[in-house]
Order: structure tokens, then sequence, then C-alpha cells
């Protein structure tokens, strides 16, 4: 981390450097080391200072989908690098980069998934929107579908949280389920995400404007 520190403008060191974090994090004692020693805030400041470069930014997500369930929300939330601002920010940078779409959709799962603060805050900052862009333009894409599923499912958990998401997600979800019906894992989440945004009653109404009740018998 101190090459990192040393050369921020670096592509090729914050983008090795990210690697290695990565790959070490995969273990789980090793991940709380990573973010206890600065990793995860490292990596952030390297997705908002790099974030026009698809291969930093493409790892950056891949490497914070992992870290994020060991960091402290305190660095999550930091003034001077919000998460939730940057991931947005970054996303918007490469709207048609397929990869960078997949793991920023996971990284913005996996924040939601730390703490209903995040959830708040995605969905105040159009994280919401930006997930359920990328589904709409990579509909063909099952691993596309299946992180914006989770991602979506879990900002739609608050009820308060569920007019907003369901007004963005719920065509793309049920497009999605339609386009990987054959898939079971696809119909499990698409199906988990639609059964909790369905519990308000202008959300129902969509499902069916969207036509999700075929859908829903089609997959049994």
């Amino acid at each position: 981390m101190s090459c990192m520190f040393k050369f921020p403008n670096s592509l090729s060191v914050q983008g090795a450097g990210t690697d290695i974090l990565t790959n070490v994090a995969l273990d789980n004692f090793l991940r709380a080391e990573v973010c206890s020693r600065g990793g995860t805030s490292r990596i952030i400041f390297a997705l908002d200072n790099l974030r026009h470069d698809p291969i930093v930014t493409c790892k950056a997500f891949a490497a914070l989908a992992n870290l994020i369930s060991g960091a402290h929300v305190e660095i999550l939330r930091a003034e001077d690098s919000p998460s939730t601002t940057i991931f947005i920010r970054a996303m918007a940078e490469h709207p048609n980069n397929l990869p960078i779409q997949i793991n920023a959709a996971y990284a913005m799962w996996a924040l939601s998934a730390r703490d209903d603060w995040f959830k708040d805050e995605i969905v105040r900052l159009g994280g919401a929107e930006a997930v359920a862009g990328a589904m709409s333009r990579f509909v063909a894409s099952p691993e596309m579908q299946a992180k914006g599923f989770v991602a979506i499912w879990s900002m739609a958990v608050p009820r308060h949280l569920k007019t907003s998401v369901g007004s963005c997600g719920i065509e793309p979800v049920v497009n999605g389920l339609r386009a990987h019906i054959m898939s079971e894992k696809a119909c499990e989440k698409a199906l988990g995400c639609l059964k909790c945004l369905s519990t308000i009653p202008v959300n129902k109404e969509l499902l069916e404007d969207h036509g999700a009740v075929d859908l829903i018998y089609a997959c049994k």
C-alpha cells in the first residue's frame, strides 16, 4: 500500500496494487487486515482519482465488492471520499463497459448491504437508477442481470425506499427475468427482488403493467 500512496497517479501502480490487495483479501482474516491498514480507503481514492481509466476502475470495483464487508462504516462514509458518490460517478464514466457495470453493481450491492444508511444514500444520489440503467443496456448479460437483481433487491428492503426503487427498478428486473427465464438462479434472484418490491400498491401496479404476473407463472 505504501507504493499506492507514493504514486497515486500511476495507472500501473494503482492497478497492480489493487490486484494484489484483491487476491490477499480473498482470505477472511487477511481481508480484515487489509481493511485495518487502509486498503479500502486507498482503493476508493484510486477509483475516484483514476476513474477515467477503465482498467483501474474495473479492478477497483471488483476489489471493493469484496472489501466493503470488512471496512469500517466511518471509512465508507468519509466526507473527503464518500464511497456512494464515487461509485456512482465512476459508473457514469463508463456506461457502455460491461465488466465495469457488472463489478460496480456488485460493489453497490455490497455497500447497500453493509448498512441501512447506505441504502438511503445510494437511492438519494441516483444509485438505483445507475444499476437499473446498466441492466437495461446489458439485458442479454446473465451476470449483469444477476448482480443487478441483488443490488435492486437490497436497496428496496426499507419500506420508505420501495417506491423510488420500484419506479426505476421494476421494468429492468422484469425484462431481465424475461431474458433469462430458463435460468433457475436468475428466476430465484429476480423473484426475490420482485417479491420485496411488491409489498406496496404502486409497485403492484407497475408489476402488472410490465407483465410480471405471466413471467412468475412461467417460472413454476
